[in-house]
């Protein structure tokens, strides 16, 4: 499995949204899923917690989560974007990294991080 055993994070605001990833990377293989909703609690997961991989809204209520994908390259953890609009209107350099567009295909979440674990 892609994700066999590993532990990943979901920084997502909307709760239904997250409930959905969850599933998702629990049928690609995570062993654990941990969830931020907001960017203070995003970035003390990211300190707190052993974590191999990140799934991480652009905008959570308003707040962009830069400072968490920045924590999350400092720390090499791979992550992938999500957003309600289309990844390719991401601010450089954040439009080069792996996204997905909600609402969510499987497959395309899956390719997303594998391009992000390779």
């Amino acid at each position: 499995m892609l994700l066999g055993g590993m532990t990943a994070l979901v920084i997502e605001d909307e709760r239904m949204i997250a409930d959905i990833l969850e599933e998702m990377l629990i049928d690609l293989g995570c062993a654990a899923v941990l969830r931020a909703e907001t960017l203070d609690s995003a970035l003390a997961a990211v300190d707190d917690h052993k974590i191999d991989v990140a799934l991480v809204d652009v905008n959570l209520d308003g707040v962009v989560s830069y400072p968490a994908a920045i924590k999350l390259m400092t720390r090499n953890i791979p992550f992938i974007f999500e957003s309600a609009v289309d990844p390719a209107l991401l601010m450089p350099p954040w439009n080069a990294r792996p996204a997905v567009q909600k609402p969510f295909d499987f497959e395309l979440v899956e390719a997303a991080l594998k391009r992000a674990l390779s």
